[in-house]
């Protein structure tokens, strides 16, 4: 029989008077996947994604979905599962996509007892980057690249599902709701959590969050302020894992896509030379924490890329991380910023939570950006020239000169990406970054602008 809607389908339902379905496969952003056959090629077995609920009736989401579809049924390779095509029929809207038994990553990791090991994962890195760099070719982005979204047929092969559907949908999820799950934004480059135009390293990013995973059990960042620490600190090393590994994954994890491989491929050969030169290392013997990812597909955080761009309260993340300041005085700080507006920072200081210089150094420390004493600094002209008197006094900056062909600046707060990009943008490519303190600045501003 035909089914009227899709919260009353059964097995043995026909869609489209083409699709008899089988058994559920599961949940997805979209709504339930089904397994079908297709009536019209011998009974072929084709997954069946279903809208439900209210995307089903958002016509932006219907279009933009249909759009991620024309842009990825063209994708062929082995290690991506196939998108068909869109269907809007009997008041059912849903995609027919490739059929790959087996299955994901994360489910698979979440059984087991321990993470795998970097030989294990392998070839895993190797199929899934070829998938990514091939799409890269074509123009398309994946955007929600993670272990759940890596099926592992049965014969072993790992196969990237979702290009740009799974993201496209979550987005709009997004839109409707306000929020989108715990274990997307785990995954989830820091350019991209800003709203910010991505190209293909922040696939590569996502790549690398979802290979940690495997190997530590964990992403990068799982608990606390997961947005704020994305965005600013530093991705911790995986102790079981030899040096050439760690900085494999770490240069991936970078927080400027500038500084990230050139490829997926190429960070798949800069880990696989690591394991050939420090071969056998093995993961944690110890089990894997339950509650290391605490409900990932119902959690949601809010995103607003406006409050992101302000940081107020990630400068508090790293201090705290750093142990120069106690939760109760940043709670205290954070009270007081609701009224005054100031910077975090500021605020800290007047009430005597934390010593500017000390301030400075725990931010370098978490940040990984060396602190500088500009007294007795001799400035460079032609470069502190690029900009005026009062932009350095208001963003808080100064430049110091050239590194390399790059400006060296000093900012008391580094995590001011506005003002960052703007110094980008006059000094036509990526500054080297020193913190320095706010007094230090302001009395540099007085000797180099008089």
């Amino acid at each position: 029989m035909c089914a009227s809607s899709p919260d009353t389908l059964e097995a043995g339902d026909l869609l489209a008077e083409r699709f008899r379905l089988d058994r559920p496969l599961g949940q997805g952003a979209m709504g339930r996947v089904w397994l079908a056959h297709d009536t019209h090629l011998n009974d072929d077995p084709v997954a069946c994604k279903l809208m439900s609920g209210a995307l089903s009736q958002d016509r932006r989401a219907v279009a933009y979905l249909k759009r991620e579809v024309l842009l990825t049924r063209r994708l062929r390779h082995p290690n991506i599962v196939g998108v068909y095509t869109f269907w809007d029929v009997e008041g059912m809207r849903f995609i027919t996509m490739e059929y790959v038994p087996g299955r994901n990553l994360s489910d698979i990791l979440n059984e087991r007892d321990e993470p795998f090991s970097l030989e294990e994962v392998l070839p895993w890195v190797r199929q899934v980057s070829q998938a990514l760099d091939y799409a890269h070719e074509q123009d398309v982005l994946h955007r929600d690249v993670k272990p759940a979204n890596v099926l592992l047929g049965d014969d072993g092969m790992a196969c990237l599902a979702d290009f740009g559907i799974a993201r496209t949908l979550s987005d709009m999820k997004n839109r409707i709701t306000g929020g989108v799950t715990c274990g997307t934004v785990m995954f989830m480059s820091p350019e991209q959590l800003l709203g910010e135009s991505i190209g293909t390293p922040s696939d590569l990013y996502s790549l690398a969050a979802s290979v940690y995973e495997l190997l530590a059990g964990s992403p990068p960042f799982y608990t606390g302020s997961i947005v704020a620490q994305i965005q600013a600190k530093p991705a911790p090393r995986i102790h079981h894992l030899s040096d050439e590994a760690n900085a494999a994954l770490l240069r991936a994890l970078s927080k400027s896509p500038d500084e990230r491989h050139p490829s997926c491929v190429a960070f798949y050969e800069d880990l696989a030379a690591a394991a050939r030169e420090r071969p056998g290392s093995e993961p944690p013997s110890k089990g894997l924490d339950p509650d290391r990812i605490a409900d990932p597909d119902t959690e949601t955080v809010k995103l607003d890329p406006e409050d992101l761009a302000s940081f107020h309260d990630r400068v508090g993340v790293l201090l705290l991380d750093a142990g120069a300041v106690t939760g109760t005085q940043i709670e205290e700080a954070l009270a007081v910023q609701q009224e005054t507006d100031e910077r975090l920072g500021v605020i800290l200081k007047r009430l005597g939570y934390v010593e500017e210089t000390a301030m400075a150094h725990a931010l370098g420390q978490q940040l990984r950006i060396p602190y500088t004493s500009l007294a007795g600094e001799e400035f460079d002209p032609e470069v502190t020239g690029l900009i005026g008197a009062a932009f350095a006094e208001a963003r808080k900056c100064v430049a110091l000169r050239r590194i390399g062909g790059r400006a060296l600046v000093a900012m008391a707060d580094p995590l001011d990406f506005n003002t960052l990009n703007v110094l980008e943008e006059i000094y036509g490519g990526q500054v080297v970054l020193r913190i320095a303190t706010d007094s230090d600045i302001a009395d540099a501003v007085r000797r180099i602008y008089g």
